[in-house]
């Protein structure tokens, strides 16, 4: 695990992956609310349909839960605080894990995990 949220951090601390991030956040934000679309044009590069692709199954795989995960959710009211608190962090860690599987060879990351 460590070793993926070091990869990850790697990516997210990356100049030119945090300005791809960036011109596709704020193409997103202004296609959907029309006022900010003027000012982000300009700045921010076009819009790669292969990254709007991978955001969009990213978003999917972080939005539907497994059933593993949810056997577990639902069990987090009957734990301890300090070991529901580690339950959630692992759960949280567990779609971190699999929103990197899916993003990571895609943007040329060696997926080892």
């Amino acid at each position: 695990m460590d070793e993926l949220e070091s990869r990850l951090g790697a990516l997210l601390s990356s100049p030119e992956s945090m300005e791809r991030l960036k011109g596709l956040a704020a193409a997103l934000a202004g296609g959907e609310g029309g006022a900010s679309a003027p000012e982000a044009a300009p700045s921010s590069p076009a819009l790669d349909p292969a990254m709007l692709g991978l955001l969009q199954r990213v978003m999917g795989e972080a939005s539907r839960p497994s059933e593993a995960s949810a056997l577990l959710a639902a069990l987090e009211p009957c734990l301890s605080p300090e070991r529901a608190a580690r339950l959630d962090r692992a759960l949280r860690l567990a779609k971190l894990a699999k929103v990197a599987r899916t993003v990571l060879p895609r943007l040329g990351g060696e997926l080892n995990v």
